[in-house]
């Protein structure tokens, strides 16, 4: 079988928030991370980071096949934590 390879010159990459989480890693789009957000739940959330034009960052939930956008509070960075990403991962999000 032959390989067939391209280069997307348009595509960009995971691009990184310029936030880190509370262990000091940096936060790219596309990874999965566990936050805390008190006007949601008292329990702790999972969802991944995804990138708007409109809007800027954000995190989208996966909350029984529906999924909900909460805008990047950079005040609760403080609770985030990455524990994986979207390709590697995405069995965290089920």
């Amino acid at each position: 079988m032959r390989e067939i390879k391209f280069r997307n010159i348009h595509g960009q990459p995971e691009q990184y928030t310029g936030i880190k989480d509370i262990n000091g890693v940096e936060i790219y789009e596309g990874d999965i991370i566990k936050f805390h957000v008190v006007m949601l739940s008292p329990d702790d959330k999972v969802g991944y980071v995804k990138y708007y034009p409109e809007y800027g960052y954000s995190i989208v939930l996966t909350l029984n096949r529906v999924l909900r956008q909460e805008y990047w509070a950079s005040g609760d960075k403080h609770t985030v934590e990455v524990i994986g990403n979207i390709h590697e991962n995405e069995e965290l999000l089920h």
